[in-house]
């Protein structure tokens, strides 16, 4: 039993730790960034931006449960590694377009900047789309935005071309994959149709 309360009591105080953090991110970006800057490590932010993307796809994935007859819980790991896999990847570029701008941190500095951004993954639980991505892309790129600025020593302007460009990539991505992701709905949806019938 002591076991279940030690277990209890570190969950509750790891997500109380995760709920400051949002909070702090949210209410307070310029400022979250500024104490981060002389920050080190990958434990943390890879803590916290899985969480950012595992949460909001389990809810949504239980959202679309019923609609789907339980499909959606199928996609929900693949979905999830999709995330890590797009933050990494994202990590990677946007470290190289840093370091073209004259950035002073290294990758794991952009790494840091990227994860606490991935908070935006939270914009995908309005269940519009196309709204949702302008949502997570604004987000992501005002996040990224100061995160640069201030954890990266980046000009301001140098950081909008290139949070603006990053924008741009993320709303084409995202439109076409949308609209891929509702074409295979309504499909999905008319040939299950076509056996119960």
């Amino acid at each position: 039993m002591s076991d279940y309360l030690e277990f209890k009591d570190k969950l509750y105080r790891f997500f109380q730790l995760y709920i400051d953090l949002i909070q702090e991110i949210v209410t307070e970006p310029k400022l979250f960034f500024r104490r981060r800057k002389n920050e080190t490590g990958y434990q943390e932010p890879t803590i916290f931006a899985v969480v950012n993307i595992l949460l909001p796809k389990f809810f949504f994935a239980l959202m679309i449960a019923p609609v789907t007859l339980g499909f959606s819980l199928l996609f929900f790991i693949p979905t999830v590694i999709y995330g890590v896999s797009m933050l990494l990847l994202s990590t990677v570029v946007l470290h190289l377009l840093n370091h073209i701008a004259g950035a002073k941190g290294g990758i794991e500095v952009t790494y840091r900047c990227v994860a606490y951004a991935s908070i935006a993954f939270y914009t995908w639980l309005v269940p519009v789309p196309f709204f949702n991505l302008l949502l997570f892309t604004a987000a992501f790129c005002f996040l990224l935005f100061y995160a640069f600025v201030e954890i990266n020593r980046l000009e301001p302007q140098k950081s909008l071309i290139i949070v603006s460009s990053t924008g741009l990539f993320i709303l084409i991505f995202g439109s076409l994959l949308t609209i891929v992701t509702i074409w295979m709905l309504v499909r999905g949806f008319m040939i299950m149709m076509q056996y119960l019938m």
